[in-house]
């Protein structure tokens, strides 16, 4: 008779548990002025600027590219800035640059901006960017949808827009200057993800 083959023990995935250590925020202390990055960049010190920071392909919802396409055409004070992402306008207004390494001028160039824009189809798994402008404290717009739905749970629930419409109203400067609380809430959560409160 052959023997029998030995029980396995079940290895658990810890993922599945929920046993984890999220990933740790920390951003710089230290800024360059936003004179200083704004003149870089030739955008004028009164400008309103919207930022927008992912991967190469993840700024892809279409509608939000077109309506950002169209404010840059229709108002003379609107700028934006997307940090390595596909280039979608050639307008003189728009500024369009390469991956940044040096966190000091990555978070010197969000802080001189007046929104971060998040405009990712599939949602966020995790939200680096996100969390680095809540702790930031930028005001934030985020498409209220997506497979992937952490970003949900990030943010303040006045950060979200949910089509063309509400985004075009949500991203008048109007409208954001009533952001404080919701600024200040957002930043107590970011705070949570602090290398000492993680480990």
């Amino acid at each position: 008779i052959e023997p029998l083959m030995p029980i396995r023990r079940r290895i658990l995935n810890p993922f599945s548990t929920l046993k984890w250590v999220p990933y740790t925020i920390s951003v710089a202390n230290e800024f360059y002025s936003s004179d200083e990055m704004r003149a870089e960049l030739l955008i004028p010190q009164d400008a309103f600027v919207c930022i927008a920071i992912g991967g190469k392909k993840q700024f892809d919802i279409s509608w939000v590219k077109q309506l950002v396409q169209k404010k840059l055409e229709e108002e003379n004070n609107f700028y934006f800035v997307g940090v390595n992402i596909e280039p979608f306008s050639q307008h003189k207004r728009s500024r369009f640059l390469g991956p940044i390494f040096d966190e000091k001028y990555k978070y010197s160039l969000m802080k001189c901006a007046n929104l971060y824009l998040h405009g990712r189809a599939l949602g966020e798994s995790y939200g680096l960017g996100i969390l680095e402008a809540m702790q930031l404290e930028i005001p934030i717009l985020s498409w209220k949808r997506g497979r992937d739905r952490n970003h949900l749970y990030l943010l303040d629930s006045e950060n979200f827009y949910r089509n063309s419409d509400d985004l075009k109203y949500k991203l008048q400067e109007e409208y954001l200057t009533y952001s404080a609380e919701s600024i200040q809430r957002n930043k107590v959560r970011a705070d949570g993800f602090q290398p000492e409160k993680v480990m």
